[in-house]
């Protein structure tokens, strides 16, 4: 599948397996939200072999999470 449609499976599972996560997403845009993963999975990908470029955007984005409640 293209990388749209990972993301969105990937969220349909989750829902699935998860639905009281859905309330973690009930005031922001579904198709904004699977952007925004689509794009740093890419960057992830992308970046695979040069950790030094991803740490400061996974740790930025792990401090999001956290005052989100997530983790």
């Amino acid at each position: 599948p293209n990388g749209l449609q990972f993301v969105r499976q990937f969220y349909a599972t989750m829902f699935e397996k998860h639905p009281n996560l859905h309330t973690l997403f009930n005031r922001i845009d579904q198709s904004h939200q699977e952007k925004k993963l689509l794009s740093i999975l890419t960057l992830i990908v992308e970046n695979i072999e040069n950790p030094d470029a991803l740490a400061s955007t996974l740790l930025a984005l792990g401090e999001k999470h956290v005052g989100f409640g997530v983790i």
